[in-house]
């Protein structure tokens, strides 16, 4: 329990700590050493006969956007003196990639390295990671589905392997469901395609397996949410959660008929969807 009279900065510190010093053990049901264990353990789950439900950990579980964009703007900073720092809407207006903003390839050139591997310093940190929070929103939605009957069989993250004990950590310290956080080997610059790679894969492994009802896929990412929509029918169940940073796509969701909201009102909607 963090003491109340603690400055913000100091609970920040301390809630860092714990999520970084979790034990192996206490994490059991969340951290797996790989990625093929961790799947493993999701075909379980989904195997038991239940709804199921996968979640994006990413700005949809965690707040992490800012506390990326800050800490690459930091890491540029401390070595391009003129650099001015990106701002989200700059990111937006570049397509809404880190890597597609002309000003973070510059600055990566003048520093004489790949705008790749210089995100890497801040995606592969988990100092940085386990200082992200998520929203009651984001517990209230998750408790939601739970009382309608869908189990959590993983969370499907760009996030490398690397990053998964401390996602586990985060997930675990906040209340989260116990499930296999799920590393989809992505590109850490352009993770587009990886999750509908993922699917792809558990799809043709789960094969045979007789499922209730479209596994309940949450995400903040809108090309994924459609792409998963369009190649997965029956299989899959998309569903963005509407944040700052995908509210200009949302005539795209209408288009293809993925279900989004905002968080409090998509528990009656996935209802609904599905005629539960």
């Amino acid at each position: 329990m963090i003491p109340p009279e603690m400055s913000a900065t100091q609970k920040r510190e301390q809630r860092r700590e714990r999520i970084l010093s979790y034990t192996n053990e206490e994490l059991t049901g969340y951290y797996f050493p790989t990625a093929k264990l961790a799947l493993e353990e999701a075909k379980r789950i989904i195997d038991g006969g239940k709804r199921i439900a996968m979640w994006d950990v990413d700005d949809t579980l965690l707040h992490s956007e800012p506390w990326l964009r800050a800490a690459l703007n930091k890491i540029i900073r401390d070595r391009v003196r003129d650099f001015t720092p990106v701002d989200l809407n700059e990111v937006l207006a570049a397509g809404g990639r880190y890597y597609q903003v002309a000003r973070y390839q510059s600055a990566a050139i003048a520093m004489g390295t790949t705008f790749s591997a210089l995100y890497n310093e801040v995606a592969q940190s988990e100092e940085i990671h386990a200082n992200m929070m998520p929203t009651q929103s984001r517990q209230a939605l998750q408790l939601e589905l739970c009382k309608m009957g869908f189990e959590v069989a993983g969370y499907p993250t760009a996030r490398p392997q690397e990053l998964a004990r401390v996602t586990a950590g985060a997930l675990k310290h906040f209340g989260f469901s116990k499930a296999p956080v799920i590393d989809v080997v992505a590109s850490s610059a352009d993770p587009s395609s990886a999750k509908v790679n993922f699917f792809k894969r558990l799809s043709s492994e789960m094969d045979g397996v007789e499922i209730p009802s479209p596994i309940l896929f949450i995400d903040d990412h809108v090309p994924t949410a459609i792409a998963l929509k369009k190649h997965f029918p029956g299989f899959v169940e998309p569903v963005v959660t509407l944040i700052h940073r995908n509210r200009n796509e949302i005539h795209r969701l209408e288009t293809s008929g993925v279900l989004y909201g905002e968080i409090p009102n998509l528990a009656k909607m996935i209802k609904s969807r599905l005629a539960l």
